[in-house]
């Protein structure tokens, strides 16, 4: 149980309603709610980051998405050879002279921050009448930019028409405009379709850069694995065509579904493939068995691609921690606990987002056609799932949808890749979960409804179960995940050794129930005694399985 704010307590000693509070400036543009709070908090404060240090007053693309917490998880992660005894004392003594955590701002985007000082600064009873003008406001912009839309839409070649046609890319461009959002070339990228290949990044204030010297440079030559590309391919046909798989029906029919909403374009013969690309780079996909299905997975990183890519950005995520960070903040600048929780989450999320043209050639895949016996080519008109790539490019648009989000509508959504989740009073909750559901009919991103959940005390975040009630929140894991972890645990340690794979799989789950934890601390202890190179090359004793895990 987390106790959530005592500044509930000030409000109501000076005779005000915590949920209702006046505010003699609740009149304001409806074109960007929380613009003025943004404004704000970066004249007034320094970055949050300690990683990216920036001093106030700071421009509209230093607002870093990384949460404090994670900073300071990465700073504390640091093998303790590398620091010397006077950096130790220094440490020691800078840490002594912190003030808790949780005192001041805890650990969240400024655009969070700005949305809820928005909520403060209006009255709760009035956010939904504004949320309504703004979405009034939003909606004449929509319908002025229909036909914009329309010529954008038929300018696209077939292939990303049928990915993106249907988004309002205008309108998009013009909120990400509005919003002072840094990414100012997503909306055309949108158009043209987003690259495969090469280096990705910088985006100052979108993701945080990698210092130089952390940076991964690419272990394969993206020219040579082309060149290489038709050879490796004959070679993986003959794998699949000799290989008895229970799932070559189903891998196939999942593939013949992706051509026909116009994710996947196929199937091609070997002969078609190569007159159609000439070089290019072949990869194989594989079934993984899931509870409820079976996900079709391409293995980009045994092929190469992934190897010939370099990343200058890297994209962080919240945990089902940031969530309770949100919810400590609402409560002590809203003045009430009373708060719900609500969750969103995209339809084939990588899919929405379209290739450019020039990354065809890398996503070629071999599947045997289960009528024939033969291997037939497909390729990826979409982001695919397994590029490390798409993760990179889908999240230029999950960053942009949460950033409109928060900024033109006063919405403190927060995501991890395409879950979207938050909470706010029970005043204007529903308001928040209905402008996010809106706001994505009118740009064209498709949610999954039947996976939304309206808000609720108790909802399931990232796996982990959270329910609010008397101003506290409680966090646990799901009683089935639970002991599906403790007979991997147990199975570990009656086996005497683990094996890297199975190591991949545990620190996983590990790093998933750590979420129910009330500290990030777990995550670099997990990382340091489990997950370290170390472990990965050899097989361990129990006494040392049961001293990491313990």
């Amino acid at each position: 149980s987390r106790r959530l704010a005592e500044s509930v307590r000030t409000d109501t000693k000076a005779g005000r309603s915590p949920s209702t509070k006046p505010s003699s400036t609740t009149q304001v543009p409806p074109v960007c709610l929380a613009e003025l709070e943004l404004k704000q908090v970066l004249d007034s404060s320094d970055s949050p980051d300690p990683l990216a240090p920036v001093s106030h007053p700071r421009r509209w693309n230093q607002m870093p998405r990384a949460c404090r917490h994670d900073a300071y998880v990465d700073l504390a992660t640091a093998p303790p050879e590398r620091v010397d005894s006077d950096e130790q004392l220094r440490h020691m003594a800078q840490a002594a002279d912190s003030t808790h955590p949780l005192a001041g701002t805890p650990g969240l985007p400024d655009t969070v921050l700005a949305a809820v000082n928005f909520l403060r600064r209006v009255g709760l009873q009035n956010v939904k009448g504004l949320r309504e003008s703004a979405i009034a406001y939003w909606s004449d912009r929509a319908v002025v930019l229909a036909d914009e839309a329309a010529k954008v839409s038929a300018s696209m070649p077939d292939n990303l028409r049928r990915i993106a046609g249907h988004l309002n890319i205008p309108l998009f461009k013009e909120m990400l405009h509005a919003s002072h959002y840094p990414d100012e070339g997503l909306a055309d990228d949108l158009i043209h379709g987003l690259c495969l290949h090469g280096s990705f990044g910088p985006l100052e204030g979108v993701f945080r850069t990698i210092p130089e010297g952390k940076r991964r440079p690419p272990t394969e030559s993206l020219q040579e694995l082309l060149r290489d590309g038709p050879r490796r391919a004959r070679s993986l046909i003959s794998r699949v065509e000799r290989e008895e798989s229970d799932f070559t029906t189903e891998l196939w029919n999942s593939a013949m579904k992706e051509v026909d909403a116009g994710s996947m374009r196929g199937p091609y013969s070997f002969k078609e493939i190569e007159e159609l690309f000439g070089d290019f780079v072949a990869s194989r996909r594989f079934a993984v068995a899931q509870p409820s299905k079976v996900r079709p997975c391409d293995d980009f990183r045994r092929s190469g691609l992934n190897a010939s890519m370099s990343f200058i950005s890297k994209v962080s995520f919240p945990n089902p921690d940031a969530a309770v960070a949100c919810a400590r903040l609402l409560a002590s600048t809203c003045g009430t606990d009373d708060l719900l929780f609500w969750k969103s989450d995209h339809t084939s999320a990588y899919r929405q987002v379209p290739c450019d043209p020039g990354s065809y050639k890398l996503t070629v895949i071999f599947l045997k056609d289960p009528s024939s016996g033969k291997a037939k080519a497909f390729f990826h008109v979409a982001q695919p799932f397994g590029t490390a790539s798409s993760v990179y490019n889908y999240c230029r648009v999950s960053q942009a949808l949460a950033h409109i989000g928060r900024i033109l509508f006063g919405i403190p959504v927060l995501n991890y890749l395409d879950d979207y989740f938050s909470l706010e009073p029970s005043t204007c909750a529903d308001s928040a979960f209905d402008t996010w559901t809106w706001l994505h009919s009118v740009l064209g991103w498709k949610l999954n409804l039947d996976k939304g959940v309206r808000p609720s005390s108790t909802i399931q975040i990232l796996g982990v179960q959270l329910s609010i009630s008397d101003g506290k929140i409680l966090m646990q894991v799901p009683k089935e995940k639970l002991d599906s972890l403790l007979l991997d645990l147990t199975t570990v340690l009656q086996d005497g050794f683990l094996s890297s794979s199975f190591c991949s799989k545990l620190i996983g789950k590990l790093n998933y129930a750590s979420g129910a934890i009330e500290s990030s601390a777990f995550h670099a202890t997990a990382r340091k005694h489990i997950c370290g190179s170390e472990v990965r090359v050899r097989r361990f004793s129990p006494d040392f399985v049961f001293f990491a895990l313990q």
